[in-house]
């Protein structure tokens, strides 16, 4: 099911093309035959292409949701308006680092605050965000491009888990990661 709902509605390209195959077919058939039912028959894929594209626009998948969210937090740090992108993170939420302690989510706000404050971003550019959703939960892997007040831009890639409450989708888990490290990840 999750198959059909990224080749639907998140990325139906492959089937764009496999129909736009199958219309070539069919305009050979006209071309060949010189028959009017064929016309009929050759505007079949395009009717059905149209309709794809117009389900893709208008259905909203959990995971574009949560690109949603990725996207409105990453506008949210870059303004320096720490208290906003927190309403994101989940009550139990924990940051995971390398060789250092886990913070809890006060620790995480109280650091993310002391930071921006001192040294407010100048932009936070989100390069991609890949979700798998399974059920209640969901895992993404989000890469950033950011640049703070020295003007150099860094990279930097997130590995989140989200849980989803009554208030929709929230982050319970964040980990740093460095970008090189992606090749090792499981790729969705």
């Amino acid at each position: 099911m999750e198959t059909v709902v990224r080749l639907l509605f998140e990325r139906p390209w492959p089937l764009y093309v496999a129909l736009g195959l199958v219309e070539f077919i069919f305009l050979l058939g006209l071309a060949w035959r010189r028959s009017w039912s064929w016309a009929r028959v050759a505007a079949g894929p395009v009717v059905l292409a149209g309709l794809v594209a117009l389900s893709a626009h208008l259905v909203e998948t959990e995971a574009e949701r949560i690109e949603g969210i990725v996207r409105q937090v990453a506008r949210q740090v870059e303004a320096g308006d720490v208290v906003a992108a927190a309403s994101r993170l989940d009550v139990a939420c924990r940051v995971v680092r390398p060789a250092r302690p886990p913070l809890d989510r006060k620790e995480l706000v109280s650091l993310a605050a002391g930071v921006l404050g001192d040294y407010p971003l100048q932009s936070v550019v989100v390069r991609t965000v890949q979700t798998r959703v399974r059920g209640n939960q969901a895992d993404s892997i989000v890469v950033t491009d950011v640049v703070p007040p020295d003007g150099l831009t860094r990279r930097l890639a997130w590995q989140l888990r989200w849980v989803r409450r009554g208030g929709g989708w929230m982050v319970l888990e964040l980990r740093l990661t460095h970008p090189r490290a992606l090749a090792n990840l499981e790729v969705f």
